[in-house]
């Protein structure tokens, strides 16, 4: 080894190499990459994880995306919190208390449990 060679400690990378672009084919994807995969903001991407659940990694303080996994959260979103997107869609349905007293009449009991 020449004096002027460099050595470099096992198991460090080069932080600008560790952000060079990779090969179209790879299928993990940065910040950048995937947002201009998904054509959305980088902000919005980063948004998209916390609230709809886009699938995502930060890696030593840097996101990191499986592009497999962003093409099945495409083709079927999560069902994260789909059960609350549905409160509140009959509250205005007249026929929710005549079904009611008609399962707690089925099951012999009243709604409400008198002492």
């Amino acid at each position: 080894m020449s004096k002027t060679a460099v050595k470099k400690k096992p198991g460090k990378t080069n932080r600008s190499k560790r952000n060079k672009p990779a090969p179209p084919d790879f299928p993990v994807l940065t910040l950048d990459e995937t947002a201009a995969y998904l054509r959305l903001p980088a902000e919005t991407v980063v948004r998209l994880v916390g609230q709809q659940g886009l699938p995502g990694r930060q890696i030593d303080g840097e996101w990191r995306f499986y592009k497999p996994a962003l093409n099945e959260w495409l083709a079927h979103p999560a069902a994260k919190g789909s059960i609350f997107d549905h409160v509140g869609e009959l509250a205005d349905d007249e026929t929710v208390q005549e079904f009611l007293d008609m399962i707690y009449r089925e099951r012999g009991r009243p709604e409400v449990e008198t002492d």
